[in-house]
């Protein structure tokens, strides 16, 4: 859900996110990313929530997996909309720096390409990769 943070408590959680996670929660590109992802799908005024969505993503505060859903509900959009504006998102701003979110959030990468193990030891296949040729 849509939640607002003090700027004590954001930068007590941003003072231990490792660096590209910075970097990519204040770049002006990020920024430009996730506006230009509503626009494309007729969503300019979801805007500040989407951008607020990146940001709890990007510190820990909310799984990459429930961003989809979330992106739904925040934004009162349908789940073909939250869908396509997730995945733009996801590939702009979160793919670079997959490797950090999956140290942030405790899974770690699998032998296997396109799967995650989370600390629990579950594998899940991720149906988002395209195979390489």
């Amino acid at each position: 859900m849509y939640k607002e943070y003090t700027q004590e408590e954001f930068w007590k959680l941003y003072k231990d996110l490792p660096l590209n996670l910075k970097d990519t929660l204040s770049t002006e590109e990020t920024g430009n990313n996730v506006e230009k992802a509503c626009q494309r799908n007729e969503e300019e005024g979801g805007f500040s929530k989407a951008l607020n969505l990146v940001g709890q993503v990007l510190l820990g505060l909310l799984p990459p997996e429930e961003f989809e859903k979330t992106i739904m509900e925040d934004l009162s959009v349908d789940e073909e909309k939250a869908k396509k504006i997730s995945r733009e998102i996801s590939r702009l701003v979160f793919f670079p720096v997959r490797e950090e979110l999956s140290s942030l959030y405790g899974t770690e990468k699998a032998v296997s390409e396109g799967e995650e193990i989370s600390r629990e030891g579950k594998a899940s296949k991720d149906t988002y990769r395209e195979p390489i040729e």
